[in-house]
């Protein structure tokens, strides 16, 4: 082909026809522009096509991990909500205008459920890659503000969660550093001991009640709001997850 447009131009020359040949050299211009115009555009779709390849990906990826998350709460909070219930029962039960002191030695020595809260093990690697590879910036606006906020809140969610768990954790260690209450979890023959009863003996009311007020009220805050929290997450995934559908279809 370039063989042939050369012959074209020697021919023109040849025969002195200049002004046809600026003109075929002008048309000649023309085409290698055209050329080089199609190849950028068919070179921009091959990029738009694999962008659109990386998309899907990120958001098939995106959708599992959210999916996962949203299990892992669906599992976690009938357990949550059980013992916040249970708590709140022994509440009503130390609240009551006929409780003793007796009533609530028999909550805290038997009865008080006495665990705490962990973060639950939310997965934002695939968040974490697509922000520090750029990827991120492919997704839609309304994605990126969608996914922003959700991460951002489970972030802040694990630092309430850490508060509201350290501040039950201290007022426990202080009322077990008095009365002897972890016994019933580590070992079967605590009801018979020496070492878990003796603490449980002339009690003195005005050390014993205010303890019992800030432990029951402590662990009623953090799961209150462990609950609250982890609902909320659950309500943005179920916002999430539809504008993440239309983006997998092929």
């Amino acid at each position: 082909m370039l063989r042939f447009f050369r012959n074209i131009r020697q021919r023109l020359l040849t025969e002195n026809k200049v002004s046809r040949y600026l003109l075929y050299a002008l048309g000649e211009i023309v085409l290698v522009v055209i050329g080089i115009l199609i190849a950028l555009q068919v070179d921009n779709l091959n990029e738009q096509e694999k962008d659109r390849a990386k998309l899907k990906i990120a958001i098939q990826s995106l959708q599992k991990e959210i999916i996962q998350d949203s299990i892992l709460i669906s599992e976690q909070l009938p357990y949550y909500k059980d013992v916040h219930q249970l708590n709140r029962s022994l509440m009503d039960k130390a609240y009551s205008s006929t409780a003793t002191l007796d009533t609530l030695i028999q909550i805290m020595k038997e009865e008080f459920p006495i665990y705490w809260i962990s973060n639950l093990p939310f997965n934002q690697n695939t968040f974490d890659n697509l922000k520090s590879a750029g990827t991120f910036e492919l997704l839609p606006d309304q994605i990126k503000l969608a996914l922003s906020d959700y991460y951002t809140t489970i972030l802040w969610n694990k630092g309430i969660t850490d508060l509201y768990t350290d501040q039950y954790r201290t007022h426990l260690d202080d009322f077990v550093s008095r009365y002897s209450m972890v016994g019933r979890i580590h070992h079967p023959n605590y009801k018979n001991s020496f070492l878990f009863n003796a603490s449980w003996e002339h009690i003195d009311a005005a050390d014993f009640t205010p303890r019992v007020t800030v432990v029951l009220g402590a662990y009623d805050v953090m799961y209150k709001s462990e609950i609250a929290r982890l609902e909320a997450l659950q309500e943005k995934i179920r916002a999430i997850l539809p504008l993440l559908t239309p983006y997998l279809d092929d």
